[in-house]
């Protein structure tokens, strides 16, 4: 658990923003919830890395931008996976972690670590967690790679498109009888997989979504130069690529009173 003075918690203005107490708390709350995530990959020999307006906030403020309120971190995917099965047996009762398989009506493709999954004004809770009664935590964003062989990597996008649209027809209740049959017949015999028809239409769009999971990791790390994002931001027509070299060495910088990974190549010289 990290120590944070009582002056941390006051109002303050932050490259002319203001920032008042009760952000300090969240943003303390979701550091100690960085804490136990590093804690674990420490442990489990998993690479994260600042991702988005956490990177941003890293290498410009050494901290949270002064107007955000939440954490975002990255895993290839293969420390994703890792994470997400040895987490729930290292929390205590404190932490949760949140995916499509955990969570209902999660329907994100990646992971929430929260402190609490819902408000909580319970006196052994906000001392644990600097007075902050609301959920607080970091967004695990995953990175799949990216095939060398651009008609390859379309195929693979276009692929998990399909999957992901067919399991929210199905689970928003959109596709009659005879579309689902025909839709599962079409997926099984593209990828060689038996997704069958569920009556809980909510489990069966889980079951698609970890075929499309499985569709995103198609590419072996050893022979891509690039990854990506694939949900949303390669699937839906921003393509984003990655060159995996920036993220070969991770240096630790300063972020309000701890340390977070990021990209070497991104340090100033």
């Amino acid at each position: 658990m990290l120590q944070f003075p009582d002056s941390y918690f006051e109002d303050e203005v932050r490259d002319g923003f203001y920032v008042p107490s009760m952000i300090k708390r969240a943003w303390a709350t979701a550091l100690d919830v960085l804490c136990e995530v590093d804690r674990i990959c420490c442990k489990y020999n998993i690479k994260y890395y600042a991702e988005w307006g956490t990177l941003l906030g890293a290498v410009r403020h050494a901290g949270f931008i002064p107007w955000d309120d939440d954490l975002d971190i990255g895993m290839m995917r293969t420390d994703y996976r890792k994470f997400c099965e040895v987490a729930p047996k290292e929390f205590n009762e404190s932490f949760q972690i949140f995916t499509f398989n955990t969570q209902k009506d999660f329907h994100h493709f990646l992971a929430r670590v929260v402190c609490k999954n819902r408000i909580c004004f319970e006196d052994e809770h906000l001392r644990r967690f600097h007075g902050f009664p609301y959920i607080a935590g970091l967004d695990i964003f995953v990175h799949d790679n990216v095939s060398d062989d651009a008609m390859l990597q379309e195929k693979c996008e276009k692929t998990a498109e399909y999957v992901i649209t067919v399991a929210d027809a199905i689970g928003d209740g959109r596709l009659n009888k005879a579309q689902e049959t025909e839709a599962l017949r079409r997926i099984n015999n593209m990828l060689h997989v038996n997704c069958t028809s569920i009556e809980d239409k909510e489990q069966e769009r889980i079951q698609l979504y970890n075929v499309a999971e499985s569709v995103f990791a198609s590419f072996e790390h050893e022979k891509c130069m690039e990854m990506t994002q694939m949900m949303p931001h390669s699937l839906y027509g921003r393509h984003l690529r990655i060159p995996k070299k920036f993220y070969e060495k991770l240096v630790r910088i300063p972020f309000e009173n701890t340390t977070i990974p990021c990209q070497q190549a991104l340090m100033p010289c």
